[in-house]
């Protein structure tokens, strides 16, 4: 069993769940403190390029058509999953190379942030905490990747070479921005450092964004010197798209394959009980990408059990030992390979 299931009669409230609670707080709060140091630099970085021009910020045809674009881009999202969490990777930066090249840049600001928040808030629904941070990440992306742009860019043209290395640039920044920023909110929240999750977004992410920033920049080609192919591009995106599908299904098939054959592998070469049962459970907690996983042991009676349970956070072995029907008779913490305790309510 995994996750966090109450079992039997109604029990009071675990002594360690108010300080979870309390925990969970403290996480949220500092992860709330990294959201507004995002947005306060954001700001910091954009409020210049604003006020070079109030007027050239407007909203124009092509502003809505690459804010359209950013909304579709980031609804329709392929979720790439891994042992522990799962990754999102998406078509953005079409959009974003899109509006780097034909848009100014104050309308380029607003359409990033408000074309993401628009899918954020309608299609998948956030609110909170979670939608605030996603907002300030998506306009910290969105400056660091316009001074970049520009900066590369010169007095050179977008269709140019040398538009090709700015768009590289701008594009490599802001996923290594946001690879960052998911990385330490997971961080702040699991109370670890995770520099291997961030490792592993940008490993897995990067390739497929070199290739939509390459097919982003054959639009922006087309646009200036042949408009009429555009359609035939338009087929070859919605074909990378599905590919992209087709790829991460046949890619999650196998690692769930090779968790299986880890699984078998890893409890097969155990003899103490401490030690199967910690295997075990840990071996189920990541197959099933959960936060703590249970097992539960009936006695011969079958009035009585032990709850086993190994939390992610703790990485401790903890039974609840149950009789006449309840549990939390007794509860027993230790270590894997140290002394149990007794201790009763």
């Amino acid at each position: 069993m995994t996750s966090e299931e109450r079992l039997g009669s109604p029990v009071a409230p675990p002594r360690g769940q108010a300080s979870r609670r309390r925990l969970a707080g403290r996480h949220d709060s500092t992860i709330a403190v990294l959201a507004v140091l995002m947005a306060v630099a954001a700001v910091a970085l954009s409020v210049p390029l604003l006020l070079d021009d109030l007027s050239d910020a407007l909203p124009s045809p092509a502003w809505l058509a690459v804010v359209v674009l950013f909304a579709l881009c980031e609804a329709l999202v392929v979720y790439l999953p891994s042992t522990r969490h799962s990754h999102t990777f998406s078509l953005r930066e079409i959009p974003a190379v899109l509006g780097l090249a034909f848009l100014l840049p104050q309308q380029y600001l607003s359409a990033y942030v408000v074309g993401s928040l628009l899918t954020l808030v309608i299609w998948s629904r956030q609110r909170g905490l979670k939608l605030a941070f996603n907002v300030a990440m998506f306009a910290l992306e969105a400056s660091v990747g316009l001074i970049a742009y520009r900066w590369v860019l010169g007095t050179g043209e977008a269709s140019e070479p040398q538009g090709w290395v700015a768009a590289l640039v701008a594009v490599l920044l802001t996923d290594l921005i946001s690879a960052a920023a998911v990385g330490a909110a997971i961080s702040l929240a699991e109370g670890r450092l995770q520099a291997s999750l961030v490792r592993e977004i940008v490993t897995s992410t990067l390739p497929a964004s070199l290739v939509n920033t390459c097919a982003a920049l054959i639009i922006v080609i087309l646009v200036e010197l042949r408009p009429q192919a555009l359609p035939l591009l338009a087929l070859v995106v919605g074909l990378l798209l599905l590919a992209y599908r087709s790829y991460v299904r046949l890619g999650t098939g196998y690692a769930r394959l090779q968790a299986l054959y880890r699984f078998v592998g890893s409890t097969g070469g155990v003899s103490e009980l401490d030690e199967a049962l910690t295997t075990v459970l840990e071996e189920a907690r990541d197959l099933l990408r959960a936060e703590s996983a249970g097992l539960v042991v009936m006695e011969a009676s079958g009035t009585q059990a032990v709850v086993y349970s190994l939390r992610r956070r703790a990485e401790q072995l903890s039974a609840v030992g149950g009789g006449g029907g309840g549990f939390l008779v007794g509860r027993r913490d230790h270590r894997v390979g140290g002394p149990a305790q007794e201790r009763r309510p």
